[in-house]
């Protein structure tokens, strides 16, 4: 995983994984973070989009873990950089 973070810190939008240090997120915090809605992170985690990720049921809903991002990240730069 070194090698993942070395290519997100380099970016500034995804600073916000490294200066948290949190190991989990809340939907509502990943949505913040990556720049989308909530709806959309909650679609990528019932869809399995982002490793990980947990289910505790509808009081405390999805947990996201900080590997799965920096994955589900590294993964979305890599199709962005074969697409263009």
């Amino acid at each position: 995983m070194p090698e993942s973070e070395r290519l997100l810190q380099a970016r500034p939008e995804y600073a916000w994984l490294f200066t948290t240090r949190k190991e989990w997120y809340n939907v509502a915090e990943s949505a913040r973070g990556l720049g989308v809605s909530r709806t959309k992170v909650t679609e990528w985690c019932k869809e399995k989009v982002i490793p990980g990720v947990i289910y505790y049921g509808e009081d405390v809903g999805y947990r996201i873990p900080r590997s799965g991002l920096i994955v589900f990240l590294v993964e979305r730069l890599g199709e962005q950089q074969n697409a263009g």
